[in-house]
């Protein structure tokens, strides 16, 4: 069951409200700041929140040309054996909308409050497919993409330990059906690194990596025919909390895995809105000054 919900203060306010929640970990959400170019390391339960800088890059051996472009892709996790919180910084150097020059990779660390660029990830002609890093069991995930001719698709690793890459392969679709139909999406759900196959707005299935890094550990979770996006396990194990928009508002439902039916949770702003799970955290970030916080409400189950 839902309880109580708290609304608490915007931690960035921009003009053009260029901002993105780019990662959780134990408490702590890394939010982007496009407008202002920072990141803001933010514990949304004490309201602190400590600014980044966004990373410097080296020079592009590339000579700029009117279609050179730039892009930052930004990611949040935890090193537990170093007891250290970690930004990675993947930037794009890009000629044109679908030419890939080259990548660069950095790191900042929250112990040693610095970024440092890294060793390059291995890309074998593929390009970043999503914006999004996430975060599960020490390692930063994204997926990558090379859709000349036959589209294919792996997902990328990085251990926030060690500093180093591993790759797999998305699973197969159920039906053995071509890949070309389906469109992924890449996040976590639980301690397990999750992906949704959906195929043409009409079904999706939802994939859960039970081995760390292991492809034959992929397992199918559940198929469902509502487009929704898997947030959470209920406390048994036995439903998925799902996020979708249904009739203009935003709607979480409760998915039952066995009996294969859905029970509404609550409605949600009628607005584009992105979840983040976030579990509670005294974790302090000595920054700015406190946010204020807000009043307390209760979910409409209408």
């Amino acid at each position: 069951m839902l309880g109580t919900a708290t609304k608490v203060g915007r931690p960035m306010i921009t003009k053009y409200h260029l901002t993105n929640t780019v990662g959780y970990a134990n408490g702590l959400v890394a939010i982007c700041n496009y407008t202002d170019k920072y990141i803001a390391l933010w514990n949304p339960s004490i309201q602190k929140l400590k600014k980044i800088p966004f990373t410097t890059h080296e020079p592009h051996a590339h000579p700029p040309s009117p279609d050179f472009r730039m892009i930052h892709n930004y990611g949040f996790g935890y090193d537990s054996t170093n007891d250290d919180y970690k930004l990675v910084a993947i930037v794009h150097f890009g000629d044109g909308e679908d030419v890939t020059l080259s990548f660069q990779v950095s790191v900042y660390s929250l112990k040693a409050n610095s970024w440092k660029t890294i060793q390059n990830m291995p890309c074998g002609g593929f390009s970043l497919y999503s914006d999004y890093l996430m975060f599960s069991n020490g390692a930063l995930s994204w997926l990558m993409s090379k859709l000349d001719g036959e589209d294919q698709y792996k997902i990328l690793t990085l251990d926030l330990a060690s500093e180093k890459y591993r790759e797999f392969p998305i699973p197969d679709p159920v039906d053995g059906g071509d890949i070309e139909d389906y469109t992924p999406d890449l996040g976590v759900l639980g301690d397990y690194l999750c992906i949704c196959l959906t195929l043409y707005d009409y079904r999706r299935d939802v994939w859960i990596m039970k081995g760390n890094g292991v492809t034959e550990s992929w397992s199918l979770l559940c198929s469902i025919y509502l487009l929704g996006k898997p947030l959470l396990f209920s406390e048994n194990g036995e439903m998925v909390l799902l996020m979708m928009e249904r009739k203009g508002y935003n709607r979480l439902y409760w998915y039952h895995l066995e009996k294969k039916n859905f029970k509404k949770a609550c409605r949600l702003r009628r607005r584009p809105l992105t979840a983040t799970i976030c579990r509670e955290s005294l974790c302090l970030l000595l920054d700015d000054d406190p946010i204020k916080s807000s009043k307390k409400r209760k979910f409409s189950n209408e």
